[in-house]
């Protein structure tokens, strides 16, 4: 069981950046949630709206609540994405990401990532070349840094 926990102490945090606590299989699986909503705009308004879902997972079971969400997470309405960051997992591999369509991807995408927080806050570039991540989830990890350096850092003022 992976369990990352330390990341909850940044609570304050998560909420400024319109996270919210989430958790499924009776707390087995917790962590962070925020909907982003995404407006597609025309020269006459808005044309589209609809959703995304993120979620940062620190507790987990590993492959089994992979297992678990490829399974039972179901479409949700108006929703185009819903990404799973599963927290120091061993699955999907560093660089790699697990999905699946629902209807085909009419009614959306489930995405599953994992990362593994480094004492770096910025992502790999010149400096940190150790790209550890998938693309798809670069807006994510400064936060997920930035939230385990600020454990690190409040466990040593202690």
């Amino acid at each position: 069981m992976s369990d990352f926990s330390g990341l909850e102490n940044s609570m304050d945090m998560w909420s400024y950046l319109s996270f919210e606590p989430w958790e499924a299989c009776g707390g087995l699986m917790r962590g962070v949630s925020r909907r982003i909503t995404l407006v597609k705009d025309g020269f006459l308004g808005e044309v589209a709206k609809y959703y995304a879902l993120d979620y940062i997972v620190w507790t987990h079971n590993d492959a089994q609540s992979i297992e678990y969400l490829l399974s039972m997470r179901e479409a949700v309405p108006d929703v185009v994405t819903q990404r799973f960051v599963l927290v120091g997992s061993s699955r999907p591999a560093s660089g790699e990401r697990e999905a699946k369509s629902f209807a085909f991807g009419l009614k959306g995408f489930l995405e599953l990532y994992s990362y593994t927080p480094t004492d770096k806050t910025l992502p790999a570039s010149e400096e940190n070349p150790s790209k550890n991540y998938h693309r798809k989830i670069s807006d994510l990890v400064p936060s997920i840094n930035l939230a385990w350096n600020r454990r690190d850092h409040k466990r040593r003022l202690e």
